[in-house]
């Protein structure tokens, strides 16, 4: 992956979400491999797939650059494409870069084509300000006591406890909004959270018992993803979520990320004002990248995405 990518990455931002995905129910692995005369075999491209909700999901597909155009990309993903047909799906969706080959590969080979550009933005807690109008407006179940209040615009968070209620209330929400459900991500982010110095959160508006309206999730290796009923919810989310990370990785004088930024976050296009309060708050956009489907998925002006970028 490093190699066909161009640049380092951090195994640890990497390791969990993909042996995550490798034990997977509905997951497709294929490895290209070159057997050289007098040497021993290698693998020279690979191509991972998982089903959700009956959606299929590219979350990664790469070929050594030197072994483009031999027509190994193409045959990667029929692979997964037969394994998803014989399960049985009903939408195609792969997160790509701007690699032109890999996106042709996708729009002819798998009827997908580009929704949305995606932005993966950097940038530390300690920048993130809310409007003064949307300060205070959020309560913690965790640290605070319940607020007797029936103004609509607070918005009480509660760490997430997966019993059945939630995860219906999660599979809802995340088809309507996400465009699938994936409840297996759900139960891999509360581990992780549980495992490290991470955050997990429901959001209710109105009260303590209020209707669930968005969650989020933080961890050590790995930042999002972040949902919310109303997209002008999201920047209220965003900010207490990574404020609570921050403030519990202060505590145990830990900072997870290099080159001084603290947290990401992928964001589509169409989440413009989200983008451009973190904009404003002084993040920057280091990379970008698109949404391809094969029909229109959800509604991602109210989602932020998971970051590593394997699955949305």
């Amino acid at each position: 992956m490093r190699r066909a990518m161009g640049f380092e990455m951090r195994k640890e931002m990497h390791s969990a979400i993909r042996d995550h995905l490798r034990q997977s129910p509905g997951c497709s692995f294929w490895v290209a491999e070159e057997t050289p005369r007098f040497a021993r075999p290698r693998i020279v491209g690979y191509a991972r797939s998982i089903i959700r909700d009956r959606v299929l999901c590219i979350t990664e597909f790469f070929v050594l650059p030197d072994h483009h155009q031999r027509g190994l990309g193409q045959s990667l993903l029929e692979h997964c494409l037969a394994d998803a047909e014989h399960i049985g799906i009903e939408a195609r969706m792969v997160l790509a870069s701007q690699h032109t080959g890999a996106n042709s590969l996708y729009i002819r080979q798998l009827g997908c084509a580009p929704r949305l550009p995606m932005f993966l933005l950097a940038g530390s807690p300690n920048q993130l300000q809310l409007p003064r109008e949307q300060q205070g407006t959020v309560f913690d179940l965790h640290f605070t006591e319940p607020v007797r209040s029936g103004n609509p615009n607070l918005l009480f968070a509660e760490p997430i406890q997966l019993n059945a209620e939630i995860r219906a209330t999660l599979q809802e929400l995340d088809h309507t909004i996400v465009g699938f459900s994936r409840l297996p991500e759900h139960e891999f982010w509360c581990r992780e959270v549980e495992r490290g110095e991470g955050v997990a959160r429901l959001f209710r508006r109105g009260s303590e018992t209020g209707e669930i309206v968005g969650y989020a999730y933080t961890g050590v290796a790995f930042q999002g993803p972040l949902l919310a009923q109303s997209p002008e919810d999201l920047p209220r989310i965003l900010h207490h979520t990574t404020q609570l990370f921050a403030h519990k990785n202060r505590l145990r004088d830990f900072s997870p990320l290099p080159q001084g930024f603290d947290s990401y976050c992928a964001v589509a296009g169409v989440c413009a004002p989200t983008l451009k309060w973190l904009l404003e708050c002084g993040w920057q956009i280091i990379f970008q990248y698109q949404m391809l489907s094969s029909c229109p998925l959800g509604q991602p002006d109210r989602y932020i995405g998971h970051n590593p970028l394997y699955v949305l």
